[in-house]
This record gives structure tokens, C-alpha cells and sequence, in this order.
């Protein structure tokens, strides 16, 4: 019996003979409670000074302890010992392979191994011209080829998050070619086709003795790269599930930071450049993003903060009964993966959609991250003419999360906003801009912006066209000389084009609130002596459905027909529709009260006539 530091071997079989610095081994075999550990023979000869000879036999490890402490007894040198997260992902373990020194050159030492690692089949063919306690200076060469009928277990040998999840089982091929002096670089290859991930890298190892670096070039693709996240240990905090990945990057790495430059990647129909950063101080990550994207959504931009187990459920379900998902996901506030990253994160976006149709052009995003806290210091781009700024921090509270910020608009101008009816977009114009605060709290983005509460004000100096309220006197002059029989129609028509006639001039300020998520107006007043126009408009936050109610008035003038008459009943104009496409929606115009009143005037006119 043997007994080491964590195992003991029940079964130990050794014959050994050393003469004149030569060593014979007839046997060597260690067995456990599993089985056989190791069974070794062979013959070399000046041991201590030049060894010349082989040793063939077996290795097998049912544990990682097990396949530990075998690298200890035998003597594997520390940098050439696999990891303790290898050491578990590798094992059960069992390889038959030879070790020959000296048959190449003095310190020649060529190894080759074959057999199963966990599920595995491994081919391994290693050159070292190094000595045993100079390796790293001497030429090197391997080439080692893993297949595997289950790609899970070829990518649980390469990453921390054991088996990568994949939708089903799959073959997977592992290549790896490396050659050169590894303290000054092993030019390297190494392929991975895994399912639906192929991985491709060209470039330089470099085996140090205090620790490894690589640099060189990636190709990635992948249909899910959730699975190239954990890969690289991005996962979490990095939430990409069901999101298709495919590119090329420049890859720099060392114990101490990974670099990726180069960035030339579409992810899911998006095209992303730049260079990330990633290093750890401590147990803490630290992350600094320069990207430029095409197109990204908010919704796809609040993922990472989310607890996404039920979001393709949720999200397929929203689709299925409203026929689109909202911006707003319902899936609840999960910050706690960003708690150990601090950063700085700034993105060059195209464009930053909320919806269809809704969006900023050219934006910029700048974000800070410390302890689980999101800065957000910049989200600005092109709109409504002008420029649109948010600033806000978001803060993980319980139950959720809680949102304080602001909003900007500057220079905007009222011809950019989508006509409310057909033909108003010619007439209207000005200038606007506006500014906001805001806080909310809420277990999901969507109640959070339901919870939501603001105010601010727009400063206008501009004219909206087709609320002119002198349309009613311009209507009423023609119903007056018009058949009676065709009242209605002649006044629909008379106010359609009447509309559109005049302009109504807004006030200087109009005050702004948000609650019950809208973003809404206080009442609009427009008086200027016989006309009169009173309105709102309001935004829900939630659906970007945009609603518009007016009441115009006008007394009649008194060199009209009804001049020496009463005020006329208010006419209401309202508009309703998605603000994508309010150049589309038509005015509903409301005319009952006034169509009565008329019809009886017309009366009298008449008989007075």
C-alpha cells in the first residue's frame, strides 16, 4: 500500500534496477479502489546526466484528484501540468502513450498519447529539444487532435462553465499545431468545430515561466453566442443567448488582461467594429468598449440586465398575441452579474431603435459601470431635427431596479415631427426644445416605465398646421349658402379644407409631465380674440401610441352672415395612431353640436332672407 497526500494506492507493483546511472523499470504499476492508475516499463539509460531510452505504458484517472497526484508522482514539470479546472473537466481519463528521450538530439524528449478524456478520443504528439529544466528555450512541437461525438464534452476541456449548453447533440473536432521556441513563441493554429460553433485561430504562443500569453488572429462563428461568451468567460455577465455571431477579431492575452482589436463581427444582421478590453483586479473585472454598431435595439441593449431564462418564452409569446414584441421586456432586473465589473463601455450606433419607425440616428452611447451600478452618462442622437440627450443611473434596489435621470432636446424643429394629417407637414414649422427629469422604480423595465414620474417643459417658437380654428367661420359661410339637404357633407368638407388653411401659433412654453406611462402635455391655450384652441397631446411610453384632443372655437365675425349671433359650438378635432406612422393617420373630426346649431341657423338665415 501507498499512501500520498490525497490518495492511497492499494495495489503497487514495482521492479526496478539502477546500474551505472542506467535505469531499468520492468514494472511499475499503481492501482486504486477503480482500478489501474498507471502501469509503466521501460529502460534509460544515463539518467541524471543525458537520458537515452523510453518509457510506454498506461495512465488512467477515474477523479480529478486521482489524475492530480499522478502528475505529481511522475514528475511532470509545473508548467506543463494541466490546470485545476482541466484537471476536472479531463477526467475519467485513459491514455496509453511513450516517452523517449535523446532519440532526436541530447535533449530531445517526444511524446505521444492516445485514448479517451472524458467522453473524448485524444491523439497528443509532443517534440521538446529543451531539457528538462530548460524546456521553454529549446525548439517544440505539438500536434493534438480531439473528437468527440458529443461537441458538450470537447468544449467542457476548453472553458469554466462545464458542458456549453447546445439545443442538441452534436459531433465535435479539436485541432491544435504548435511550433517554434515557446519562451519566444510557438507559431500556433488552433480549430474548433463544435455543433454550431466553428472557432479559428492563427498566431503566437508564448509559455513563460510565470505565465502564458497568446496573440494572434480569431475567426468565430456561432448560431448562439451565448455558448462563445462562456467560452471565454464572458458569461455572465456578457448575455448573448440565441443571438448568431460571425467575424474576425485580433487577439491579445496574458494572466493579466485579454485584448480584442480588430473587431469585424456581425452579430444577428448588426456589424460591429472596435476594441474591447477585458482584465481582472482582484475579483473584480474591468472592462473599456470602444464599438461602432450599425443598428441596435433598447430592447436588445437591456438584455445583459435581465434574468433572460424566460425571455425567449415571454418574448414569443408577446410577439404571438400583439404582433411585435414592445422595446420593454417584461423579464425582471437582474444586476446582480455586473456587481463584480467596473468599466467604460461607448457606442457608435447608426441607429438606436425603440420601435419601429422610432429611434435616434448617429448616436452615442457612454456608459459607466461600477459595483453593479450603471452610469449612463450619455444617450444621444439626431432627433426631431435637433439633438436628443438621456442621462440616468440605474441602481438595483430590492424588488428591482430604480431609474433618476434627465432628458434634452435642442434645436429641434417642428417640421421633423410626422404630419398629423395629410397635407399638415407643409404648413407646420418652428423650432423646439425641450428638457425632463425623471425617476421610477419597478421589477421590470415595463413597470418601471409604468411607475415612471417627470415633468419639464418644451419651449416652442412655431406654428402647427391643420388646427386652424378659423376653419369654422370659412365652413359656416359655406353651409349658409348651400343646399340644406347637403349640411353635413358641405361642412365636413368646408373644415377639412378649412383645417389646413390657417395655421394656429403655440404658445411659448408648454409644460410637460410623466405619469402612468405617458409622457403627456398640460393644457394647451390658445386665444387670440375670436379663436380659440384648447389641447393636449399625449405619448404612451409603453406602446408609442400618440393621442392629440382639440376644441377649437370662433366667434363670427361681425361682417358675416352670423355676426350679430352667439358663438358657434366648439369644433373637436382629435388624432390617434403609432407616432412611427402619424403621417398616415387622419383627423377625427367631431362636428354633432355644431351641425345642429347650424341646421337651425341655416333656418333662420333663410326666413330672414
Amino acid at each position: 500500500r501507498l499512501i500520498t497526500a490525497t490518495q492511497i494506492y492499494r495495489d503497487v507493483a514495482l521492479q526496478l534496477r539502477m546500474k551505472s546511472g542506467n535505469l531499468e523499470l520492468p514494472q511499475l504499476r499503481l492501482a486504486g479502489e477503480r482500478g489501474v492508475l498507471l502501469d509503466l516499463k521501460g529502460a534509460l539509460e544515463n539518467v541524471a546526466t543525458r537520458p537515452k531510452g523510453s518509457l510506454s505504458g498506461v495512465v488512467a484517472a477515474a477523479t480529478a484528484a486521482e489524475l492530480s497526484d499522478l502528475a505529481l508522482l511522475l514528475g511532470v514539470p509545473e508548467g506543463l501540468r494541466p490546470d485545476d479546472r482541466l484537471v476536472r473537466a479531463a477526467a475519467p481519463l485513459r491514455l496509453a502513450g511513450a516517452l523517449t528521450f535523446g532519440a532526436r538530439a541530447a535533449s530531445s524528449r517526444d511524446l505521444t498519447l492516445a485514448g479517451e478524456v472524458n467522453g473524448t478520443n485524444l491523439k497528443f504528439s509532443g517534440r521538446l529539444d529543451g531539457a528538462t529544466a530548460g524546456w521553454r528555450s529549446g525548439a517544440a512541437e505539438v500536434v493534438a487532435t480531439i473528437d468527440a461525438p458529443d461537441a458538450r464534452k470537447l468544449t467542457a476541456l476548453l472553458s469554466d462553465n462545464a458542458e456549453l449548453g447546445a439545443d442538441k447533440t452534436a459531433p465535435g473536432q479539436l485541432l491544435i499545431k504548435a511550433k517554434g521556441v515557446p519562451a519566444e513563441g510557438l507559431s500556433s493554429v488552433l480549430t474548433l468545430a463544435a455543433g454550431d460553433l466553428a472557432v479559428d485561430f492563427h498566431g503566437l504562443l508564448t509559455v513563460g515561466e510565470q505565465a502564458n500569453s497568446i496573440a494572434g488572429d480569431l475567426r468565430l462563428k456561432a448560431a448562439d453566442a451565448e455558448r462563445l461568451a462562456m467560452l471565454a468567460g464572458l458569461a455572465p455577465p456578457l448575455r448573448l443567448t440565441g443571438i448568431p455571431l460571425e467575424g474576425s477579431l485580433k487577439l491579445t492575452a496574458d494572466a493579466k488582461a485579454v485584448m480584442l482589436e480588430r473587431l469585424l463581427l456581425n452579430v444577428a444582421g448588426t456589424q460591429v467594429r472596435g476594441a474591447i478590453a477585458l482584465s481582472r483586479a482582484g475579483e473584480r473585472r474591468q472592462v473599456d468598449a470602444r464599438l461602432d454598431l450599425g443598428e441596435i435595439s433598447v430592447r436588445s441593449m437591456l438584455a445583459p440586465l435581465l434574468d433572460q431564462r424566460l425571455a425567449a418564452i415571454t418574448g414569443a409569446a408577446e410577439a404571438a398575441l400583439a404582433g411585435r414584441q414592445s422595446p420593454w421586456p417584461d423579464e425582471p432586473f437582474d444586476l446582480g452579474a455586473l456587481a463584480g465589473i467596473d468599466g467604460h463601455v461607448v457606442l457608435a450606433v447608426g441607429r438606436l431603435a425603440l420601435t419601429d419607425g422610432v429611434g435616434l440616428k448617429d448616436a452615442r452611447v457612454d456608459v459607466g459601470l461600477n459595483g453593479g451600478k450603471i452610469k449612463v452618462d450619455a444617450i444621444e442622437g439626431a432627433a426631431l431635427g435637433g439633438r436628443g440627450r438621456i442621462a440616468f443611473r440605474l441602481d438595483s434596489v430590492s424588488g428591482g431596479a430604480e431609474l433618476n435621470g434627465s432628458f434634452t432636446l435642442a434645436d429641434g424643429r417642428l417640421e421633423a415631427l410626422a404630419s398629423l394629417a395629410s397635407g399638415a407637414k407643409a404648413g407646420t414649422g418652428g423650432r423646439i426644445k425641450a428638457e425632463l427629469s425623471f425617476a421610477g422604480r419597478g421589477a421590470n423595465p415595463r413597470n418601471l416605465l409604468s411607475a415612471l414620474q417627470g415633468q419639464g417643459r418644451a419651449q416652442v417658437d412655431g406654428k402647427l398646421a391643420g388646427l386652424w380654428p378659423g376653419a369654422i367661420s370659412l365652413a359656416t359661410e359655406q353651409v349658409l349658402k348651400s343646399d340644406p339637404e347637403r349640411l353635413r357633407s358641405v361642412l365636413k368638407e368646408a373644415l377639412r379644407q378649412g383645417l389646413v388653411a390657417g395655421r394656429l401659433a403655440l404658445p411659448e412654453e408648454v409644460a410637460l409631465e410623466i405619469a402612468d406611462g405617458q409622457l403627456h402635455s398640460k393644457p394647451i391655450v390658445v386665444d387670440s380674440g375670436n379663436e380659440r384652441a384648447t389641447g393636449s397631446a399625449a405619448l404612451n411610453l409603453l406602446t408609442f401610441m400618440f393621442e392629440s384632443e382639440w376644441r377649437l372655437e370662433q366667434a363670427p365675425g361681425r361682417d358675416t352672415a352670423l355676426g350679430n349671433k352667439a358663438a358657434l359650438p366648439a369644433v373637436l378635432v382629435s388624432y390617434r395612431g403609432p407616432v412611427a406612422s402619424l403621417d398616415k393617420v387622419e383627423p377625427i373630426v367631431n362636428t354633432e353640436a355644431l351641425e345642429r346649431e347650424l341646421a337651425v341657423r341655416k333656418m333662420e338665415h333663410d326666413v330672414e332672407q
